[in-house]
């Protein structure tokens, strides 16, 4: 037993869990930075703009196909050891990739692209049923946003790394391949150092079609309204995610007129922002799940979107757009994620999480629906755009307080000091 002075989330096991987590994030930021890059340099402009939203789809159509079987598999065994087998195979899936790589099968590449999204589906609901399972309910809150931050910050240096070894080394992306590998073989060191979870429960039910799954686990989520209204809640946080990050390219290439090195600052700011919102949300929550941040992260979330309508071509301008904009959508989305993780029953946390991510890839799905009626059809401008998902997010706002009216009733307490 640990002592009970000392916090879990400083513990051995769990800086194992977080350092497994961050080497999964970073590897699969830069093998798929390096493909679309290698996409580039080998490809005609007509087949890039076939190939690089192919192999968008691609990686997360496992989520959508896959999550259910994952789900289950989370279920039926201990989450330490489906994390264990998602970083084996991660090694095995890195390896074909540098195979491909070195024969400059770029269309091959797209298989291994679908088995990295599976064995991202695969990981996914272990990592985070991990949390529950292991931290008592006090330090939730913030192991979620120290989680979070290491998260983002994988995904930063991810794509810094594969971006520099690109514009280095265009013409060797083999080597890429190589530091793929050398990276999933840490990470499978590391995962061996995460600490022991709950026994699997062997009445977990296989379902052939995984959407028969998500109906049922559907069913049962739906039974419980603060299980909806989190899900709910955290999915339009990936809403907002994806509307940013598929926008921001045309922000920056067609009206903003900047090059590849401003688009990457963005794109760091708003995933820093992201992480240092979430680790400072788990830090106010004084160990417990805060639902009164939910509200006022989300308002500035909004404000943040709106100022963008405001920001013009000044590129200091929207470095703070993207780092406020990430920063309290992580304070926004903590409580709403940790309480989805801790209502969920402990036997199907597992199917829950997995149903959570195919909700999610719906989301992502939807904001490009919505992005393309904007820019096509309406005709907005890109920073129009934000403006736009700005005014949504404060009419989701305003439902979440009509649904939920103790959500405004802690925000108050919490704004007076209580």
């Amino acid at each position: 037993m640990l002592n009970s002075d000392r916090k879990v989330t400083h513990s051995r096991p769990f800086l194992s869990y977080l350092a497994t987590s961050f080497l999964g994030a970073f590897n699969d930021n830069f093998f798929k930075l390096l493909l679309m890059c290698f996409a580039t340099t080998c490809l005609s402009e007509t087949a890039q703009k076939n190939y690089i939203p192919l192999a968008g789809g691609v990686f997360v159509l496992p989520f959508l196909v896959c999550s259910g079987w994952a789900g289950y598999v989370s279920d039926r065994v201990t989450k330490r050891r489906v994390i264990l087998w998602a970083k084996w195979l991660e090694l095995v899936v890195m390896t074909l990739g540098f195979f491909c790589f070195a024969a400059g099968a770029i269309y091959w590449l797209l298989l291994v692209l679908f088995l990295m999204g599976a064995q991202s589906a695969l990981y996914s609901p272990a990592k985070y049923g991990y949390l529950p399972e292991t931290l008592p309910e006090r330090e939730l809150s913030s192991g979620n946003g120290m989680t979070q931050l290491c998260t983002f910050l994988a995904i930063l240096a991810g794509t810094w790394a594969g971006g520099v070894l690109a514009t280095k080394d265009g013409s060797h992306a083999w080597l890429g391949g190589v530091y793929c590998m050398v990276v999933a073989a840490a990470g499978v060191f590391v995962s061996y150092g995460c600490g022991k979870t709950r026994e699997g429960d062997p009445e977990a039910r296989f379902r052939m079609n995984p959407l028969g799954g998500h109906l049922e686990t559907a069913r049962l989520v739906c039974k419980n309204r603060t299980l909806v209204f989190s899900l709910l809640g955290n999915t339009y946080f990936w809403f907002v995610a994806a509307l940013y990050q598929n926008n921001l390219p045309l922000l920056v290439k067609q009206e903003l007129h900047f090059g590849n090195l401003e688009l990457s600052w963005l794109l760091g700011a708003v995933g820093l922002g992201i992480g240092l919102g979430c680790a400072t949300c788990g830090a106010l929550s004084r160990g417990k799940i805060e639902f009164g941040l939910v509200l006022p992260g989300g308002f500035l979330m909004a404000c943040s979107c709106l100022l963008g309508g405001v920001a013009g071509h000044s590129l200091a301008m929207w470095l703070c757009v993207s780092l406020s904009l990430g920063f309290f959508a992580g304070i926004y989305q903590i409580p709403l994620s940790t309480s989805f993780q801790k209502q969920s029953p402990a036997s199907r946390r597992g199917s829950c999480l997995a149903l959570g991510n195919a909700v999610d890839c719906i989301s992502m799905l939807l904001a490009y629906i919505f992005q393309w009626i904007l820019i096509r059809p309406l005709g907005f401008r890109p920073s129009n755009v934000y403006v736009a998902a700005g005014i949504v997010t404060l009419g989701v706002l305003f439902m979440m307080q009509r649904k939920v009216p103790t959500l405004g009733k802690r925000t108050k307490e919490i704004l007076i000091g209580g």
